[in-house]
């Protein structure tokens, strides 16, 4: 593939985007006035952009959606935390991997769905237990991505470093740092989707305040479809700005990273 053609795909991609989206939502809308569907079962774009939009004019969106991005940040920042600690110690032994392994996978085959209700009766309705979820959808993949990382550095390059007497701290800044980034940066943007989504399943058994106590309120209580799908929008693109705020990140990083390597 030549240079140019990469560039024409490149930049094809950024018009493709918003085409599908708005063909989408046109196809949205013209499926629900054809078929006369009502507004209960199904609402018209317009209507469920005109809750979104009365919904933060109210004020009632905005506090809503900052505890549900207050929740998702301290458990992804806490799961990423233990996540790439934890997952630093099995990379280096096989023997603690194959000790805690059996435990971790056991904790994985229980799903968050049933996990959660235990977490609000032991933790209680507050933030502390909508944190521990966003912990645990965020903890599992980022523990994958750091065990698979530091196992994906070569012998040859560890044995290079030990000839040159490297200190620990050099080992892992200079080598298995950034032999493990792109890895890293992999589950970082996995982990940063799951924990808005542990969020929003918290508040959704759970839960007060929130996009998910949104979710339900319009349901349950006000019966108003509109309601419940601009709740929906307004997590769907929290949680896009934040992926993309991670894949900027990755952006900037990795073509350092392919220097750094191309220089070793």
């Amino acid at each position: 593939m030549t240079e140019t053609t990469a560039g024409f795909q490149k930049q094809l991609k950024y018009v493709l985007i918003p085409l599908v989206f708005v063909g989408l939502v046109g196809l949205w809308a013209a499926v629900v006035k054809a078929w006369g569907i009502s507004s209960f079962v199904l609402p018209s774009p317009s209507a469920v952009w005109d809750s979104l939009m009365t919904l933060a004019r109210e004020g009632t969106l905005w506090p809503h959606a900052l505890v549900t991005i207050q929740e998702a940040g301290l458990g992804f920042a806490s799961g990423f935390v233990f996540a790439t600690v934890v997952g630093y110690a099995l990379g280096k032994s096989e023997l603690l991997e194959q000790v805690v392994s059996p435990y971790l996978v056991a904790i994985q085959s229980v799903p968050i769905i049933g996990i959660a209700p235990l977490l609000i009766i032991w933790l209680g309705f507050g933030i502390a237990s909508k944190v521990a979820i966003c912990f645990i959808v965020v903890f599992f993949p980022m523990l994958v991505s750091t065990v698979v990382g530091i196992r994906t550095v070569s012998a040859d390059h560890r044995a290079l470093m030990r000839s040159y007497s490297a200190s620990r701290w050099m080992v892992f800044r200079h080598l298995e740092l950034e032999s493990s980034l792109p890895l890293l940066l992999a589950g970082f943007k996995t982990s940063i989707v799951r924990a808005m989504m542990g969020a929003m399943v918290g508040e959704y058994i759970g839960g007060k305040h929130g996009l998910g106590y949104l979710l339900i309120a319009g349901g349950a209580e006000f019966l108003d479809t509109s309601m419940v799908l601009a709740a929906t929008v307004a997590l769907v693109g929290i949680t896009i700005l934040l992926y993309l705020l991670a894949l900027a990140l990755e952006t900037a990083l990795i073509p350092a990273w392919r220097r750094s390597m191309a220089k070793d």
